[in-house]
């Protein structure tokens, strides 16, 4: 069985891009600079810019760079020198078979490659390693992500894991997070031998395939309540909306036109049993305001509200309502609706709080049902409601501010998919269920098996590398993530790339940075947008093949232009690049993270 070492120990990603320092072993190869002569033999040496004193074999020359191999000597380890000084590019290969040779391993050109590379950038060389990488790379595809990977785990002294090694082959491949989570879906449906409820799994996918569709659901509720509280609305449309809700257990099952009120005052024991006592109270307080907006109501109604509001102090002491003063709210809130109030969307909103079970009915298990059987022939009065205000509900938030959506988009993907896992379990928090890494976890724990198992461990793999290809350096922060989204009805992956200085814990400096993405749309194909910030001044580069990008880019820029400025940033200027050959997924994310500078400067290179 795999070890996935992110549940177990989550440190082991959060801290794997951590300098850490150089533990020399017995058998290891190392490439080290002598920077001065102690005396008795020891001398102080310089290995990838962390100095350690050792013992050497053989009298060399201070300032000059040597390999050398880890012996272990009467007085503990000592180095003994390979050659003389550093060999050009052309003899790596001679010296990888030199030490092959040495270290009595089969020569294979994977392996041979993997310590050509590991000669070149001077890196610790181990048998074990090799070994290792030779088992892996066998079974590697992919050969070069799989060097890749080898390299990476060895030059930031990475745990020699196959899981971590699966992972960052996974993160730097260009299988999209998209068709894993597509795949797993239909595979989940037709097993009926999995502990973990595939409902909870398929539930999380598709909040992630549609981020917006809670935000949707909760619209068309809202539209539904309001349908059928407003008596100006035919009689035929508003027992279609009474329908709708109780499709949505927001209503009693028995509940009619004429009972609804006392059957749900009746369903009420206390306040807690619909909500907590915030949601009641701000829906009073928001009833209240709404009838003072509203000229001409009669005493009776007065009345009414006079006594909802003196129920305020009641709820605010958590005290049970009984099943009058329930229908009394309800009435208050019934005779507003339909009134004009620019406080009937609010106090909608409020009342779907308000009506909403403790544990939160699920709405949006609600909401999937109705709409599978909005896609076939029902003649039900509810759902051509249903369509009608979906379509309504639809068209409303798209049409909302939508750089907020983007940002929301994407910041409630990342947590569906449970990014932020290890971070949350070092704190000493639980897994939470609710995200797909950790349900991911949980079922491969259950010994799910065959094709399921194998498709999880892809999924998990696949979010995991994008954890160990995120890094540090010095002071700068590189966050890596590919991210399944829906752009223009499709089902996609887009990679976003954010770097600059780490202005806190996990926090890049927004006044100097530099963001890249990548997609590939329908019509202008692979994509990549390059924008740097400068003391918030910005500049974008757009690299794609097609013409027509100058055109398109000048038409948005006015409006990119205004919109930067409202968040106080500056727009210098847009370009648009024909890139010198095609860059794929796996290309980008290898190039993004592989070739990161110094933090003198960041340099990215089409």
């Amino acid at each position: 069985m795999i070890n996935y070492p992110i549940q177990g120990n989550p440190s082991q990603l959060t801290n794997i891009s951590s300098p850490k320092q150089i533990t020399l072993r017995e058998g290891q190869f190392i490439y080290a600079s002598v920077q001065k002569h102690l005396g008795e033999g020891l001398a102080e040496v310089s290995v990838g810019g962390q100095k350690l004193i050792a013992k050497l074999q053989a009298p060399l020359a201070v300032g000059e760079s040597y390999w050398f191999k880890v012996n272990a000597g009467d007085s503990g380890l000592e180095l003994k020198v390979l050659q003389g000084k550093e060999h050009t590019a052309p003899t790596f290969t001679s010296i990888a078979n030199g030490l092959l040779e040495q270290l009595q391993l089969t020569k294979n050109k994977d392996i041979q490659s993997v310590l050509v590379q590991l000669l070149k950038l001077k890196l610790p060389i181990h048998k074990d390693v090799l070994i290792q990488g030779s088992q892996w790379l066998a079974s590697t595809e992919e050969k070069e992500l799989g060097i890749q990977a080898l390299l990476k785990m060895v030059k930031e002294n990475i745990p020699i894991q196959k899981s971590i090694y699966q992972s960052i082959v996974a993160g730097k491949s260009s299988e999209s997070i998209s068709t894993l989570l597509n795949e797993l879906t239909g595979l989940l449906k037709s097993e009926k031998n999995v502990n973990i409820a595939p409902n909870k799994i398929q539930q999380t996918i598709d909040a992630i395939r549609n981020p917006l569709q809670k935000t949707i659901v909760n619209e068309l509720v809202v539209k539904a309540l309001e349908t059928f509280l407003n008596e100006k609305n035919p009689f035929s449309v508003r027992y279609a909306g009474l329908e709708l809700l109780k499709s949505f257990e927001l209503l009693p099952k028995n509940a009619t036109m004429n009972n609804w009120k006392t059957e749900l005052a009746q369903s009420v024991n206390n306040v807690k049993q619909l909500s907590d006592a915030g949601n009641w109270q701000a829906l009073i307080q928001e009833a209240v305001s709404a009838s003072k907006d509203i000229e001409g109501l009669n005493q009776r109604t007065q009345r009414l509200y006079q006594e909802v509001q003196a129920m305020f102090p009641k709820i605010e002491a958590r005290s049970p309502l009984t099943k009058s003063e329930v229908e009394k709210v309800l009435n208050a809130i019934s005779t507003l609706i339909g009134q004009n109030s620019s406080k009937t969307s609010n106090l909608l909103g409020l009342l779907l709080n308000a009506l909403k079970k403790p544990t939160d009915t699920n709405l949006t298990h609600h909401f999937t049902r109705l709409n599978n059987l909005a896609n076939v022939p029902i003649e039900k009065n509810e759902i051509r409601l249903f369509q009608q205000l979906l379509y309504q509900s639809e068209n409303e938030v798209i049409q909302q501010n939508q750089s907020k959506q983007m940002n929301d988009i994407v910041t409630s993907t990342l947590r569906l998919l449970g990014m932020n896992n290890e971070a949350q379990l070092q704190k000493g928090n639980l897994p939470n269920l609710e995200q797909l890494k950790p349900q991911l976890i949980q079922l491969l724990q259950e010994n799910a098996g065959g094709a399921i198992r194998e498709t999880a461990e892809k999924l998990l793999f696949k979010l995991n590398g994008q954890v160990l290809l995120s890094q540090e350096n010095g002071p700068l922060l590189q966050i890596t993530h590919q991210i399944p989204m829906s752009i223009f009805n499709q089902q996609q992956d887009v990679v976003i790339q954010w770097s600059g200085k780490e202005k806190k814990q996990g926090e890049i400096d927004s006044d100097y940075c530099r963001v890249l993405f990548y997609l590939e749309l329908e019509n202008l194909k692979e994509t990549m947008i390059d924008m740097q910030v400068q003391n918030r001044v910005v500049s974008i580069i757009i690299w794609n093949d097609s013409q027509q990008v100058d055109q398109l880019a000048e038409s948005f820029t006015p409006l990119l232009k205004e919109g930067l400025s409202k968040l106080n940033y500056q727009l210098s200027s847009v370009r648009a690049k024909q890139p010198e050959s095609k860059l794929n997924v796996a290309q980008f994310i290898a190039r993004s993270t592989e070739e990161q500078q110094e933090y003198t400067g960041v340099d990215f290179r089409i």
